[in-house]
């Protein structure tokens, strides 16, 4: 393989660069970061909103060239004729283009420019090809999908899954281009942090002195927080000492379902919904829980579980996103979709004593370090960009229509 230090210049385009686009967002700026010590060097193409200038604040990489293009029209259009032109006419020299996410022009326009320079085109769907997602707006998604969706995907010379299960969803879309399996890192080492109750008693007060067991992701339908509500109702009075935390960015309000299902259910004064909490302070925020719990409908991988898992939280999910670990590692439950499985899980979980609770959590942030670093993903990252550039061979990552994607949660896919 060639040496890390061998640069390639990648073109990120992406509909979203603030955090409005939660975990899309927050992977495509620790790809940037944490590429650059494998010699991934990297231009950052998206669309401008008003959470776009105080966010690049934060999170841009030095010496790392950024454009944002204004958009007009309707926002899940993403027409900006200011990204048309800078990819056009004043985007520097690249080696590969990586587009992110589906369904908006900014992919049709990675499309263009990968063809108009006869480069490769990666496509990461990020989720969106998801059954569930598949189902809401279906309309509006089967236009898109004929205008030049198919294309782009058909087109792609290689199709980015987060996840065996993402891969195999991507098979079962009707695709049979290349697929590299790649997950998205975890910074272990900045979530492994001590209990921070000070930082709760100033920020939370009404948390201090207790146990807490934490929602936290992009509050919207898909994540099922209306069910954990309604299992909440059902489990609070069993458990005195727990509070429900709620936490995340909440675009359409869908927060207040969740607000309603506990208050009307007498749980008023046992959870606390916080709105988003960023960076550091999410850190401490999961380093200073005992549980966390996201009965999600479905993700191609789901950071906030793993972010959960390096803060060394015992996690309870469903088998709908693709970890496995926390059956095969015992360090969490991992169960069907569902509010009698969740209840079940729940009441199994805060009955664990507090050391218990905690050595589950120990493995689950073991299961980070060994499988999850960001050192690791970023090189196979770049050896598919590699064989992609004809610089390398296949990597093991990548599946081509030959070859069979591994069942999700076997021991190929994750092994023990």
């Amino acid at each position: 393989m060639t040496e890390p230090t061998t640069p390639i210049r990648v073109a990120h385009i992406t509909p979203t660069l603030s955090r409005r686009g939660g975990g899309v967002a927050e992977y495509l700026w620790s790809l940037v970061r944490e590429g650059r010590s494998a010699g991934l060097e990297s231009v950052v193409v998206g669309l401008a909103d008003q959470q776009t200038q105080n966010d690049l604040a934060d999170v841009v990489v030095p010496g790392v060239e950024v454009f944002s293009g204004t958009p007009v029209g309707p926002a899940g259009v993403g027409l900006s004729f200011e990204l048309t032109r800078y990819l056009r006419y004043a985007l520097g020299p690249v080696d590969l283009v990586h587009s992110h996410g589906l369904r908006m022009l900014p992919a049709y326009e990675a499309r263009r420019l990968a063809s108009r320079r006869g480069i490769p085109r990666v496509v990461s769907p990020h989720g969106q090809l998801d059954p569930w997602i598949q189902a809401h707006g279906a309309f509006r998604k089967s236009v898109l999908n004929v205008l030049y969706e198919h294309r782009n995907l058909r087109t792609a010379d290689c199709i980015h899954a987060t996840s065996f299960e993402e891969a195999r969803r991507i098979r079962a879309y009707g695709l049979d281009r290349p697929i590299a399996v790649v997950p998205i890192g975890i910074d272990a080492q900045a979530y492994d942090r001590p209990r921070d109750e000070a930082f709760i008693t100033e920020r939370f007060p009404e948390l201090a002195n207790c146990r807490r067991l934490i929602f936290l992701s992009t509050i919207y339908k898909k994540k099922n927080l209306p069910m954990l509500a309604e299992a909440w109702v059902r489990l609070q009075a069993k458990f005195p000492d727990w509070r429900l935390v709620i936490t995340g960015p909440d675009f359409a309000n869908d927060s207040q379902t969740a607000r309603d299902i506990l208050t009307r259910g007498g749980a008023g004064g046992r959870f606390t919904i916080t709105g988003p909490v960023w960076s550091a302070d999410k850190q401490r925020l999961l380093s200073s829980c005992d549980l966390f719990c996201l009965p999600t409908q479905g993700e191609n991988f789901g950071i906030a579980i793993g972010e959960a898992m390096a803060a060394g939280l015992p996690v309870i999910t469903t088998q709908n996103a693709p970890w496995p670990e926390l059956r095969d590692s015992n360090a969490g439950w991992w169960i069907p979709v569902g509010l009698d499985p969740l209840c079940a899980a729940l009441e199994a979980a805060l009955a664990t004593p507090a050391g218990d609770l905690h050595a589950m959590g120990l493995r689950g942030r073991d299961v980070i370090r060994r499988r999850y670093a960001w050192p690791q993903i970023v090189l196979r990252m770049r050896s598919v960009y590699l064989w992609l550039l004809g610089k390398g061979p296949k990597p093991d990552c990548v599946y081509t229509k030959q070859d069979a994607i591994p069942d999700p949660s076997s021991d190929v896919a994750h092994p023990r």
